[in-house]
């Protein structure tokens, strides 16, 4: 059993998660780790594991491998979703195969009785894009240099139960026709009574904001319908977000029924980065476990824009519309024992302090907390990872910054932001802070929101302290609990 599931030799990207006899079970895109050897089968893959507390992954054989050269499928085979009708799991996956003058998306499925072995199914592609809305294989839009061309998409199918009749509801990346290129990508809706033929409608999502927006996810909560879409700069559009230290997010759109129109709520941002490609994570898909809804993201690695899976994070409707992730206090698990220290009250008449928590030792895995009040300070957090107790030392600080109004991620001694983003620091009342960081991951939680994820190869391991500049701040409820296989 793995946490922060990684497939010996592969690197997850995207991920989507169903439910059998008790077990989470996760399926993903999985491609090959740099410096390992695999099959040229094995390179691109839907892979396998299931779990019982979504913290540690046990990895089975193989779901799906690429079809034969010349195939429908063989090209990528990647984001789907799975659900479960009549005692039957159905699995649909994207395809792709180059025709000779363009790579042709199409939605596919595979069955499994057991939930274990998956068998392509005869009919596949399902479906493909309809030219009435669309633009299809023989009908391709002109060149264009930003994300997916030359390929026609119809990809990322995502598939609820019609809360309104008998049938399904699909949800799939298509480009719309008579709209500039640059804004054409949209969510069809697509319609099935027996998950195998497939009625295309007209687009239920249309941002008009985006050169492409993918992975969508769609759930109902608290009575409100709610899609989640990963965009970005890479896909060829800047400065679309309040906050300018953004390039990437997953946004959020909600719609008062499943049949939309699913409107984006701006500046809901669920996850969010400035790093390039996908620092902060993607290809976020939810799960509903013992009534929450939990997502999982692909946290990416150093240099690479996918790696491993994250643990869950809850999702919560948030005040004034939109989605707010939360701390899941399922976690708690993975941590052992908690252990405090005494309050602090930080001084720093100009400059900054670096205030060492020797009690706890060198840490190498874990989660730190602390009730910051700001006072009079500019900026106050929790340094972790320092290679010693001077001031001048290397390290990460988690920083709640007023004066900015930001929360940041930054690496010491010279402050160099690993990841920031806008918040509403106040000076008047208690933040509650926490830190996770656990095989090279790097977690940063307001008030039990999560606001920073970052990888950083080099947290191996070092020492603890609190940090102030420019005023005083009083920090309470220091706790730290090491991650519980260390023990």
């Amino acid at each position: 059993m793995t946490s922060l599931y990684h497939p010996a030799g592969r690197l997850v990207w995207d991920t989507w998660t169903f439910q059998r006899d008790g077990k989470a079970h996760l399926i993903h895109l999985q491609m090959r780790r740099p410096g390992t050897s695999l099959p040229d089968n094995e390179q691109c893959t839907l892979g396998h594991a299931i779990s019982d507390d979504l913290l540690h992954w046990q990895e089975l054989p193989m779901a799906l491998r690429r079809g034969q050269p010349g195939s429908y499928d063989d090209g990528y085979i990647f984001t789907g979703c799975c659900v479960e009708h009549q005692g039957t799991n159905h699995l649909f996956y994207g395809s792709t195969h180059h025709d000779g003058t363009r790579i042709v998306s199409g939605m596919c499925l595979a069955t499994s009785r057991d939930g274990l072995t998956w068998e392509k199914h005869p009919a596949n592609p399902l479906f493909e894009p309809d030219r009435r809305w669309y633009y299809t294989k023989d009908d391709p839009h002109a060149p264009f240099a930003f994300h997916n061309w030359p390929d026609v998409d119809c990809r990322d199918l995502c598939v609820v139960k019609d809360p309104g009749g008998a049938g399904w509801l699909g949800y799939v990346v298509m480009r719309r026709k008579g709209v500039p290129q640059l804004h054409s990508c949209c969510i069809a809706l697509c319609r099935s009574t027996d998950l195998l033929r497939w009625e295309v409608g007209p687009p239920c999502c249309t941002p008009d904001r985006f050169t492409c927006f993918e992975v969508p996810d769609v759930f109902e909560l608290d009575g409100k319908w709610y899609m989640t879409a990963l965009t970005g700069d890479c896909y060829g559009q800047r400065e679309r977000w309040s906050d300018p230290n953004i390039r990437h997010a997953t946004i959020v759109c909600e719609a008062e029924s499943p049949l939309g129109p699913f409107l984006e709520v701006r500046d809901n941002l669920l996850l969010a980065n400035n790093g390039y490609p996908f620092s902060q994570g993607f290809s976020a898909r939810s799960l509903l476990w013992n009534g929450e809804r939990l997502t999982f993201y692909t946290r990416p690695e150093e240099g690479l824009s996918f790696g491993r899976v994250s643990w869950p994070v809850k999702l919560v409707p948030r005040p004034g519309g939109g989605l707010q992730p939360m701390y899941w206090s399922g976690q708690d698990k993975a941590f052992g024992p908690v252990r405090s220290t005494a309050p602090r009250v930080l001084r720093a008449e100009a400059g900054w302090q670096i205030e060492a928590l020797p009690e706890y030792g060198t840490v190498t895995s874990g989660m730190i907390q602390a009730t910051v009040e700001l006072r009079t300070a500019q900026a106050a957090g929790i340094v972790f990872n320092r290679e010693s107790s001077a001031g001048f030392s290397h390290g990460l600080l988690a920083l709640l910054d007023a004066g900015r109004g930001e929360v940041a991620l930054l690496q010491l001694p010279g402050f160099l932001p690993l990841q920031q983003r806008q918040w509403p620091v106040s000076r008047t009342g208690p933040h509650h802070l926490r830190v996770i960081f656990v095989d090279g991951m790097v977690e940063v939680y307001v008030d039990d929101v999560l606001i920073l994820n970052h990888f950083a190869a080099n947290v191996v391991g070092g020492l603890t302290g609190l940090f102030i500049q420019d005023g005083e701040a009083a920090v309470q409820n220091i706790t730290i609990s090491m991650r519980s296989t260390e023990g």
